[in-house]
């Protein structure tokens, strides 16, 4: 059993993810104008996240504090950026921190459940556009055109390339 353990190939792997940990960190102290740029990022997006599972809450008929719900999706939020999404490890917590903060069993399941499918499709949803956008027709990206701003502002749609200029 002993013989499959590469100790060596393990010793490796956890000094680079060490080395890019302080590397991350090097840069953070030489350009600390990154930091609130990052930290007004994060809060924008936990404030989006909070916001969309009050609606889901409101859309079963019932309403929690948003204390309640901030405290739940830290954790929770924090649990899936760290790789435990698996197998509804995150959708366990989640319903098992608002029964803990005193809401019933089967509203905190089901705002867990619905919470996790809704932010799975977003998340999927405006991956795909943005990956279709950029790599496989960035000419079709009528939204950075339509507000002028990016690298496809002045660019014509694809359907204006392929038309030949005629003179009348």
């Amino acid at each position: 059993m002993l013989r499959f353990l590469n100790l060596a190939k393990f010793n490796a792997a956890v000094e680079k993810i060490i080395d890019d940990y302080h590397g991350g960190m090097k840069f953070l102290l030489q350009k600390p104008e990154n930091v609130p740029q990052t930290y007004g990022s994060v809060s924008f997006c936990l404030g989006f996240e909070v916001l969309t599972l009050l609606l889901v809450i409101s859309s079963l008929g019932r309403s929690i504090s948003p204390d309640k719900v901030i405290i739940v999706r830290s954790i929770a939020g924090n649990l899936e950026a760290q790789g435990y999404a698996f197998a509804g490890y995150a959708q366990i917590v989640t319903t098992a921190l608002y029964t803990t903060l005193g809401i019933d069993l089967a509203l905190s399941a089901s705002v867990a459940l619905l919470g996790g499918l809704v932010f799975f499709w977003l998340k999927t949803v405006i991956s795909y556009g943005a990956f279709h956008c950029t790599v496989f027709s960035p000419c079709a990206n009528f939204v950075c055109r339509a507000i002028g701003v990016g690298p496809y502002a002045q660019s014509k749609s694809c359907e204006e390339k392929r038309k030949p200029n005629r003179k009348q």
